[in-house]
């Protein structure tokens, strides 16, 4: 193997590792994974092509054996490891997510499964520890699909010289038609072009067409002082290209073109490096000391491992009460430490050796059965532990919630008697054990508007959809974030008594305030064009009453033009809910704001599912959004109200999994319908009283 191209496997690795353990400077460190889509198809078509060349034809079952004994071992050893490993830490329904995501990675289907339920690839701790295999899918879809486009062309029986154009052609082609995929699922659906293979064979067809490129200019750069000059160039892009990895040092701006820039930058290396590795002063030259071939070597079994051991070396450490600050460093350190080691070990004894061994490497057969076997056990393991694992409700409490302290809500008496008076009871069932099939509904306790198509979900998707519920000459809006897309079923009701029609105007993470959102440290566009666009139709629709939940959002300061900071996040954003408000209200639209729901530190169903149900009882203290208190200080003027309901969800001490007879979440802050639709008189009364006030 060439010592450059174990050079960029090591900074590909080294990248996404840091970037996961959260170390600062690679905030930029996921496209280390896009480096490695083009080293594939640097080496593979490459390979491919040279067989084509020499022998006319494409040994598709050859091929197929030596990739299923290069991947399948180490990836089917670490999937039985998280198998094991989540049976005895997740016991509960987190748990048996995870066995299915496992079995889609043993079919190196990760990604089809993760687009399909629109995992969120950039919350992937919380997620599953088996996130990752995502790339190792869209690998193995391009090693089916590219070989078969070669063997196709190699039925075609054409002159050498012809063939070759032909594949530099459709590789092209496909590359160009591939990007244009990836920027068109961009706008409309993001988790498709993040995981669709179809939206990334565009960064393996750039490596295809650099190893071509290398093939043809090898034979014209032969002299020495041509060598060289390449050399020098491969390694003066390399740093460029590690410069990309951060947020602070990156010559790219963020989105696609960054990620562009990355794809050519390793393409020219790979060409560069290929022609010129002779040179003294090159990538080659200096990826020579024995670590950085080490690091490359085991790149494979090193990414293999690292999201399992951060995964669930943070599920311990947070359980332990240890984590934040300098500690938490000091403990990825440590996973870093545990991964390379588990890495190393699974190289020498597992991957090497069995991608080697002769009985195998003589028998295409015998490769593709050890291959699938492997996978196929893998799947039956972690069927099996889904389905047979055993369910050990757990006695002792997720949270000590003995001296819980005691919260009062900010409302006024008559606000908080109101809601007093309407919020749902407690009655003994709420305390007895709950089935896993209450536990499944709860799950997938959505309101109505998400299968309608009315709530907007997808960082960037570019809709705008208002929807109209119900008959009557009145109108009420429910604007905002999924945290006010949960009381739509109440709302619904709320409007019918009133002989008002409901409009909805909900999106994902996106409260109406006026100011500009960001995420992932990126101006948030799409938000921000869909607040303007919200707020331009209320105006003209002129409602009577809009109701909103504000979800705190990171935004920019308008001083610095950038993220603002911590300090001063809070404060920027209820400024912009208040101007938001004021600018309804001074259009005569009254505004009720509802305090946000509370943030919950453990996933009650998950909860739910491994313990009694007094053990998954929370702190509501702990679980209060930072923003609820300034919310609360809005001053109180004609049109605008403000309304704490947290005591109609959580206890002025905890925050129950369930009260009056039903489950109260569904995931860590967001409650069931069958539980919103309780709240129905008490925000009848908040909306009247709001309707009512002069």
């Amino acid at each position: 193997m060439r010592r450059d191209i174990q050079g960029l496997r090591a900074l590909a690795v080294l990248a996404v590792v840091l970037f996961h353990a959260q170390f600062p400077f690679w905030t930029r460190g996921y496209l280390g994974v896009d480096v490695f889509f083009v080293i594939s198809g640097y080496l593979i078509i490459g390979m491919l092509h040279r067989e084509l060349d020499s022998s006319g034809r494409i040994n598709f079952p050859k091929f197929l054996a030596r990739r299923a004994r290069r991947l399948v071992p180490a990836a089917s050893l670490v999937l039985l490891a998280v198998v094991f490993v989540t049976t005895v830490l997740m016991p509960g329904l987190s748990g048996r997510r995870v066995y299915a995501d496992v079995s889609f990675a043993s079919g190196y289907a990760a990604n089809l499964h993760f687009g399909f339920t629109a995992t969120d690839y950039w919350a992937a701790k919380a997620t599953s520890p088996v996130l990752h295999f995502w790339s190792l899918g869209v690998e193995e879809q391009f090693y089916v699909m590219f070989p078969l486009l070669l063997l196709g062309l190699s039925l075609l029986r054409l002159k050498k010289v012809v063939a070759t154009r032909l594949v530099t052609v459709v590789l092209s082609l496909a590359g160009v038609l591939s990007l244009w995929l990836m920027l068109t699922l961009e706008k409309s659906s993001p988790e498709w072009a993040f995981y669709n293979p179809l939206s990334r064979s565009w960064e393996f067809a750039f490596g295809g067409l650099a190893a071509l490129a290398t093939g043809y200019l090898t034979s014209r750069f032969k002299q020495t002082s041509h060598q060289r000059i390449l050399g020098v160039i491969s390694l003066a892009l390399f740093i460029p290209l590690v410069l990309s990895m951060s947020a602070d040092f990156s010559p790219w701006s963020t989105g696609p073109t960054e990620l562009i820039a990355v794809v050519l930058l390793t393409s020219v290396i790979l060409l560069a490096g290929g022609i010129g590795s002779d040179s003294r002063v090159s990538l080659e030259s200096v990826s020579r000391p024995r670590l950085v071939q080490w690091l490359g070597q085991i790149s494979y079994s090193t990414y293999l491992w690292h999201w399992p051991v951060l995964f669930f070396g943070d599920l311990l450490w947070k359980d332990s009460g240890n984590s934040g600050g300098r500690a938490d460093d000091l403990f990825h350190v440590g996973c870093i430490a545990l991964t390379l080691l588990l890495a190393h070990a699974t190289y020498k004894w597992v991957e090497n050796p069995l991608r080697h061994m002769p009985a195998l490497v003589s028998s295409n057969r015998r490769s593709i059965l050890l291959a699938l076997g492997l996978s196929l056990t893998v799947i039956a393991t972690a069927q099996g532990a889904q389905r047979f694992a055993p369910v050990r409700l757990a006695t002792s409490p997720i949270e000590n919630v003995a001296n819980a302290q005691n919260i009062l809500d900010k409302n006024p008496s008559e606000i908080s008697q109101l809601i007093s008076r309407y919020s749902p009871s407690f009655v003994p069932t709420d305390r007895n054990a709950v089935s896993a099939e209450q536990v499944d509904r709860a799950l997938n306790d959505f309101p109505q508007t998400n299968a309608d198509g009315c709530f907007i979900d997808g960082v960037q998707s570019t809709d705008f959809k208002p929807c109209i519920y119900g008959q009557g000459s009145g109108l009420i809006a429910l604007v905002g974030s999924s945290h006010t897309n949960q009381i739509f079923s109440p709302m619904r009701t709320v409007a019918s008594r009133l002989e008002s029609r409901l409009l909805v105007h909900t999106r994902s993470g996106c409260t109406l305030a006026d100011v500009t959102y960001t995420i992932n440290g990126n101006i948030w566009k799409t938000c921000n064009t869909w607040k303007g666009a919200v707020m331009r139709d209320l105006l003209q629709e002129k409602p009577e009453l809009v109701v909103m939940v504000p979800r705190f959002q990171t935004v920019v300061d308008p001083s610095t033009g950038k993220e603002a900071s911590q300090s001063r996040q809070v404060d920027l954003f209820i400024q912009g809910v208040g101007r938001s408000s004021r600018q309804l209200a001074a259009h005569g639209i009254k505004v009720l704001l509802l305090g946000d729901t509370p943030v919950l530190k453990r996933d009650p169903l998950d909860c739910l599912s491994s313990h009694v149900v007094p053990a998954c009882d929370q702190s509501v203290a702990r679980a209060l959004p930072v923003s609820l208190s300034r919310l609360m200080q809005i001053a109180p003027q004609d049109g605008i109200a403000t309304a704490d309901i947290t005591s109609a969800i959580c206890t002025d001490r905890v925050c129950p999994a369930v009260r009056s007879g039903q489950i109260v979440w569904r995931d860590r802050d967001h409650l069931t319908d069958s539980y919103a639709q309780l709240l129905t008189d008490m925000l009848g009364g908040l909306v009247k009283n709001t309707l009512q006030a002069p």
